[in-house]
């Protein structure tokens, strides 16, 4: 057996790592948006995402005051993901609105910045109870609502009418794959900020299911710029009722990401994500053993030292081309930190084989010594020059 059964391990490990870093292997997955059977709102799966037709303007707003209503139902409290989201073409992230398990969060993130001012609110999300989520901004600062109650207001986060234009981009990241599932029955905007009391009304209007195109004068009162209702039951548009020019809603036919990103920089990591020490475990177990077998069979034919390299080499540069390939697979993100994570990874296992060409701590184990031994002989020739110093 000796450097084909190891051979044929390696292969194994790497093909393993393909199809879960690459699967489904596509770069037009089908977008998991379906209307509800009632034909009042809208059901995102798995992966999701509806963009705005073309980039919705400023709302009318003198003082720059504005409000922002949106009625859902989530479909998981235990996900971080982006509801809504307002992208430039310089400033993809400027405002972001989104779920973190049962928590609700809104950023805005300045041009030229990667973090940005930061509110959350815990326990508002009931997988599979509605929720009417409302921000209003002005002078008292930015104001978060749920079903009608304040819950939480922060003087500082400095939203505007202006964090309100640019391309909508819903049920997902306008950067990479963090889609929201649920379903969503309305968003509605506003350039002014909504008193306490219009709020309570709106959320009886909304949880009555009495927003309809009749509501448009009330709306239009209220200086209300745009009003989608997700009732249009079959089609691929969602029409925006309000009383301005604001483009329609459209749902792509694949699923996509608005402006991914390539090999995104390490330091740009998402707000509160509770998977992200699942993921960087998951980044660095995944190529040990990659690193380990790599390091065994380079070393039947040269030093512990130069294996020992060039493993790290081959697991980096494996990790490298996964990363650049993620970039045109929606399902996935093309990040820097995967492949240091990943080198990390290949790097510890081939310091494993190190110490055990060195001590031979596997061959001690019941099972998986005597494995090991039938595929790296403790006889072999190459086992002395496995026994040898790490060099460079």
């Amino acid at each position: 057996m000796n450097n084909k059964g190891l051979a044929a391990l390696c292969l194994l490990v790497v093909a393993g790592i393909l199809v879960a870093a690459l699967w489904p292997f596509t770069p037009h997955p089908r977008n998991e948006v379906t209307w509800a059977p009632d034909g009042h709102g809208l059901r995102f799966g798995d992966y999701a995402s509806i963009f705005s037709s073309s980039a919705a303007v400023r709302p009318p707003s003198p003082d720059g005051n504005c409000s922002l209503e949106i009625w859902l139902t989530p479909g998981l409290t235990d996900d971080f993901n982006v509801i809504l989201a307002y992208a430039l073409p310089d400033n993809p992230q400027q405002f972001m609105v989104g779920q973190n398990g049962d928590s609700f969060y809104a950023v805005r993130i300045p041009r030229g910045s990667s973090k940005g001012p930061y509110i959350e609110v815990k326990r508002a999300f009931r997988q599979g109870t509605p929720v009417l989520l409302t921000l209003t901004a002005g002078k008292q600062g930015t104001k978060v609502y749920l079903n009608g109650k304040m819950a939480r207001t922060r003087v500082d986060f400095g939203l505007t009418a202006d964090a309100l234009a640019g391309r909508m981009v819903v049920a997902n990241s306008p950067v990479g794959n963090n889609s929201w599932s649920g379903l969503l029955q309305g968003i509605a905007v506003y350039g002014l900020e909504l008193s306490d009391e219009d709020v309570a009304r709106h959320y009886d209007a909304w949880s009555a299911g009495e927003r309809s195109a009749g509501d448009r004068s009330n709306l239009v009162a209220l200086g209300s710029d745009v009003l989608y209702l997700f009732r249009e039951g079959s089609g691929t548009t969602i029409h925006n009722l309000g009383p301005s020019k604001q483009p329609d809603l459209y749902i792509p036919a694949h699923y996509l990401i608005l402006k991914p990103d390539f090999l995104r920089p390490f330091w740009r990591n998402a707000y509160g994500d509770p998977t992200a020490i699942k993921d960087i475990v998951n980044n660095i177990v995944a190529f040990i053993p990659l690193g380990f077998l790599l390091a065994a069979w380079l070393s039947r034919s040269q030093s512990t030292g130069r294996s020992f390299w060039l493993a790290l080499f081959i697991g980096s540069l494996l990790s490298l081309t996964i990363e650049v390939l993620q970039y045109f697979i929606p399902m996935r993100i093309s990040d820097t930190m995967d492949w240091l994570l990943n080198s990390g990874g290949t790097m510890l296992g081939a310091w494993l084989f190190v110490l055990e060409a060195r001590n031979h701590w596997l061959g001690r184990l019941p099972l998986a010594g005597r494995i090991w031994k039938v595929l790296y002989p403790t006889n072999s020739p190459a086992t002395s020059s496995a026994e040898s110093k790490l060099t460079a």
